[in-house]
């Protein structure tokens, strides 16, 4: 009678124990992308590792960008896929444990994380101890100025996607040998970014920067011009107006040029971003292999642009890789002008 009354007292502790581990779960945000870098940011911590108690959930938020958040080895698996942005992915986590992952597109960028699980109930709030003894600590805090320039090139970079998005229309509306008002749908992507760009604050901005707005967005589209004119390279009506190339007489022809341009303005940003970690990087004086990470996204174009099934013969990959490269180093040399 008395083991049946514990075993049944027992049972009832482990039950309001699950129930209250249950009541108390949370969910953590981590951000996928943020600020246009190719990182993992708990929300939280600040940082790439996300701490929860086992029956926790961590929910990763894509902020911009195409990536995945992926583990495949056992205890604890997960793989959203590829995905682009808006997008958010949920796992929780029932084993104790540290639980690396990768982002299977950007992971030879150092795009990692890890998430660390501890027992139920265990205390997982980021909490700063004050030392007791005098230290002294290097900032890496960036500068105004370094921020502004780093701002003003995600938002150049951003700038590829609406344009080469009017590139393609105008090659269909060619192709079908239809009207299309090309620069008046540039005309409409550059004044979203003229907007964006006068939100930048003349306070901490370079002048040198502030001043070159109009000359920088105008390097975008020059860039991304020429890159329509290498994709769309076989014979046909030309586009007309400041874009080079011809007007596609097959559909094949159509098809490649839209997905090299796309691929281009990838390549842009995925530049970009290595561009940006390496000043960043500089002002702390942080190991960064620039041009490892220039040499991968230059890959992966090179790559994805040789899947492309029944291109022209006149197009040449690794010619436009040099231009676009070529181009966004001046783009970073006359945006880092404060440096």
């Amino acid at each position: 009678m008395h083991v049946q009354r514990r075993s049944g007292a027992l049972l009832l502790v482990v039950a309001v124990l699950q129930l209250t581990a249950r009541a108390s779960a949370v969910t953590k945000t981590v951000l996928v992308g943020p600020d246009n870098t190719l990182t993992f940011r708990d929300m939280e911590s600040g940082d790439s590792t996300t701490t929860v108690a086992a029956g926790d959930t961590v929910r990763w938020q894509w902020v911009s960008g195409t990536h995945s958040t992926t583990r495949l080895d056992a205890p604890e698996t997960w793989d959203s896929r590829v995905q682009s942005t808006p997008f958010s992915f949920s796992q929780q986590f029932m084993v104790p444990g540290t639980f690396p992952y990768i982002c299977t597109v950007h992971v030879s960028f150092g795009m990692t994380g890890t998430v660390v699980v501890q027992p139920a109930g265990a205390s997982t709030t980021t909490s700063t101890l004050t030392p007791t003894t005098t230290t002294t600590t290097t900032t890496t805090t960036l500068p105004p100025a370094l921020r502004c320039e780093d701002t003003a090139m995600r938002k150049l970079a951003g700038l590829s996607g609406p344009i080469v998005k009017c590139h393609a229309r105008a090659a269909r509306r060619g192709f079908k040998q239809e009207p299309f008002d090309e620069e008046a749908c540039e005309a409409r992507a550059k004044a979203q970014f003229d907007r964006a760009a006068r939100k930048l604050p003349a306070a901490t901005c370079p002048a040198c920067l502030l001043g070159a707005r109009a000359a920088l967005r105008d390097q975008v589209e020059s860039l991304l011009d020429a890159a329509t004119g290498a994709a769309f390279c076989a014979a046909g009506a030309p586009f007309g107006g400041d874009d080079a190339g011809s007007a596609p007489a097959d559909q094949p022809s159509l098809k490649c040029g839209i997905k090299v341009t796309r691929n281009a303005a990838s390549l842009v940003e995925a530049l970009v971003a290595c561009r940006i970690q390496a000043a960043d990087s500089a002002f702390r004086m942080a190991p960064f292999d620039a041009e490892a990470c220039a040499g991968a996204a230059e890959t992966r174009f090179v790559m994805a642009v040789g899947r492309i099934k029944r291109c022209p013969a006149c197009l040449d990959s690794a010619l436009l890789r040099d231009a676009v490269k070529a181009a966004v180093d001046r783009l970073a040399a006359d945006a880092y002008c404060a440096q």
